[in-house]
């Protein structure tokens, strides 16, 4: 609803408009009832059972619990769920459920909790321990520059080692047996499934770890940092070439 100053993206702006108008429209008709019926099962929930939980987890980034998080429920063509965030808007979690099997609620529900964590993180100012501990660790090694950055890397196999992969601390409070077996994920072997392993065997590796911390109430330190990189340190070296 802001408005837009700039004179070029305003004109680009009602151009994609005019010509999505219609087509919006005819999705719209479609795809709302199925987020109405997500919106209602999600209300549902007792999220207040993952309080105590979700403490832990902003003590472990060393942060303050935020006040209020609004979930914007999208359009999403895949049968599984998906999220997202960013750094700016800090209480803001958008969630592509639209066509997420409606039985799906455990898997809805660790990526919702999934996006909630990157916020804590992008709010937790623990860059510069991650930071320091790549210099040390990784940056002699001159791996070659990812597909993301190193700092998405290290994040995404942290968060993951807390819910998203069935591993983690929250996976096991939401339970794992809510997501179904029968839905199948397609993906480009050649693009993606090189980093997304690289992300899933180090949030495997790190997963004791980050839950010891938690429930122990102990905040991400050197130890903890330098624990992570080095055990990307290992998963690069898992194979002899580095892709």
């Amino acid at each position: 609803g802001n408005e837009i100053y700039d004179k070029d993206e305003k004109k680009k702006w009602q151009y994609l408009k005019k010509i999505l108008k219609n087509k919006f429209e005819i999705l719209w008709k479609s795809e709302h009832p199925k987020l109405i019926a997500w919106k209602e099962k999600l209300e549902k929930y007792h999220f207040n059972d993952l309080k105590t939980d979700f403490e832990k987890i902003y003590n472990f980034f060393d942060t303050k619990d935020v006040n209020e998080i609004i979930v914007n429920l999208c359009f999403g063509w895949g049968k599984l769920p998906g999220g997202n965030v960013k750094k700016e808007f800090s209480n803001n979690i958008l969630l592509t459920i639209s066509n997420s099997d409606i039985s799906n609620i455990g898997g809805v529900l660790k990526t919702l909790s999934h996006e909630h964590i990157h916020l804590i993180e992008y709010s937790s100012g623990k860059d510069k321990l991650f930071r320091e501990s790549y210099k040390k660790i990784l940056a002699p090694l001159s791996i070659p520059k990812q597909k993301q950055s190193w700092r998405h890397l290290i994040a995404e196999s942290i968060i993951f080692s807390i819910v998203g992969k069935d591993i983690g601390y929250l996976d096991k409070k939401i339970g794992i047996k809510n997501t179904p077996k029968k839905i199948k994920i397609m993906r480009d072997k050649n693009k993606i499934k090189n980093y997304g392993d690289k992300i899933k065997n180090t949030s495997k590796k790190i997963s004791k770890l980050t839950e010891e911390y938690i429930i122990e109430g102990k905040t991400i330190d050197k130890d903890y940092s330098d624990f992570v990189l080095n055990t990307l340190k290992k998963v690069y070296g898992e194979k002899k070439t580095i892709s």
